[in-house]
């Protein structure tokens, strides 16, 4: 073979060489750019996302503040045992809150009187139909055991109206504050179930997987 020959096959061979490089080289920045692109839109949709749950948490602990001190203590303050009008008073102000907010599940408030008399209201929302009961008959509630629950997700059994221990149903958030009497001591909690699907459904869908 002629030296002409082996320099031009050798050539050839090193522009394949430099041409396959070139593109593996060319694959790999694009496909960096693509993991960084989607890495980036997934960071952003998170930060989002917990920019909407931050939003909404403030918005039902603000609710239950206002239901805390614009209702409860106010009617416990009124009367040393509380009428059952007056307490319907405070479960028409949670039914109307019930109504508005589309995400809320059920909400509890539980109070205990200067005689010690425990008394309580519960707002179920089942099938999308709110109900609110003052004193239903319930067994071992207290205050102090509903602040004590830890805050955070929950299934709940939108049939029923209970909370379910099983892995089914729709999560909720637990969220609780305690009701504070004249000199600040605790006399009652209320605390509120809150539908996190439809919380991003009302402030804005989410990325895949994230909500």
């Amino acid at each position: 073979m002629s030296i002409a020959k082996k320099l031009l096959i050798i050539m050839l061979l090193v522009a394949g060489v430099s041409v396959a490089a070139i593109a593996m080289l060319t694959l790999k920045s694009a496909t960096d750019a693509l993991h960084d692109l989607e890495g980036k839109r997934v960071a952003d949709s998170v930060e989002r996302e917990a920019r909407i749950l931050q939003t909404a948490i403030d918005m039902v602990k603000s609710d239950l503040t206002m239901l805390a001190d614009g209702g409860a203590r106010h009617v416990m303050e009124e009367h040393a045992e509380p009428s059952v009008d007056s307490l319907q008073r405070v479960a028409d102000q949670l039914n109307i809150l019930m109504r508005e907010r589309h995400a809320y599940r059920q909400a509890k408030m539980l109070l205990v009187t200067e005689v010690g008399t425990p008394r309580v209201l519960v707002s179920t929302r089942i099938d999308n139909v709110v109900r609110t009961a003052v004193d239903p008959a319930v067994a071992d509630w207290n205050f102090a055991a509903l602040l004590a629950e830890k805050q955070g997700l929950r299934n709940f059994n939108e049939k029923t109206g209970v909370v379910s221990k099983e892995a089914s149903g729709e999560k909720v958030l637990f969220i609780s504050l305690p009701i504070r009497g004249k000199d600040r001591d605790v006399i009652g909690a209320i605390a509120m179930m809150v539908a996190i699907d439809q919380v991003f459904r009302t402030f804005g869908g989410g990325h895949d997987g994230i909500s």
